[in-house]
């Protein structure tokens, strides 16, 4: 009789052992999905309070005094800064999701479409504004820097307390329009180099 037992007693272990498995990783995936959330509604904050102080440095310079333009491209470098760092996590902590969790919850429950739905949507082309563009918010931030600098320029160079300010603001600007170039590069290059299952080729057998 307890040789009988062996196997049934052997598979509910199998069974046991595979649903704590399961557990772990849906649990590790929950608390990652709620930190990749955190960290978007962080970057949005970001973008936001970039308009948000755009617009009241730009109602301030055009009625009462215009060099205050001069503080736009150092209050938007941080904003950007702060912004491509956020979404910089995002994107390692999906990585790891799509490279480390999703394999081996597809193990444990023998379905190769586990997040088939985000794996659909990145997949997708999108039609939304600028939609070549994967950082639109940074570049919106470089843009306003830029500008701000081009309607201080003459008074930068009359006012010599101005001057230092102002080629502060074109240093931080050029670094950032770098930084957002590269991470614009290398988001295309990771979406060529690591093409999502929905757009690879059936494999032949």
């Amino acid at each position: 009789m307890s040789t009988s037992l062996k196997p049934s007693l052997s598979s509910e272990a199998g069974i046991d052992h595979g649903k704590a498995a399961l557990d772990v990783w849906l649990s590790e995936y929950k608390s990652l999905r709620e930190e990749i959330m955190y960290r978007m509604r962080a970057a949005d904050g970001f973008a936001a309070a970039s308009i948000t102080i755009t617009g009241v440095v730009l109602g301030v310079a055009l009625n009462i005094f215009l060099p205050a333009l001069l503080i736009l491209p150092l209050l938007n470098f941080y904003f950007m800064f702060a912004y491509l760092n956020q979404l910089s996590h995002v994107r390692v902590l999906g990585d790891y999701v799509r490279d480390r969790i999703k394999p081996r919850l597809a193990a444990l429950t023998r379905d190769e479409t586990v997040f088939g739905w985000e794996s659909y949507f990145r997949a997708l082309p999108h039609w939304g504004f600028l939609p070549w563009l994967k950082l639109p918010n940074a570049g919106f931030m470089i843009l306003v820097s830029g500008i701000a600098l081009g309607m201080t320029y003459d008074k930068a160079l009359v006012l010599l307390e101005n001057r230092w300010l102002w080629w502060i603001g074109i240093t931080l600007t050029v670094f950032a329009f770098i930084l957002w170039v590269r991470d614009e590069i290398r988001l295309a290059w990771l979406e060529r180099a690591k093409p999502v299952p929905w757009t690879q080729e059936p494999q032949k057998q």
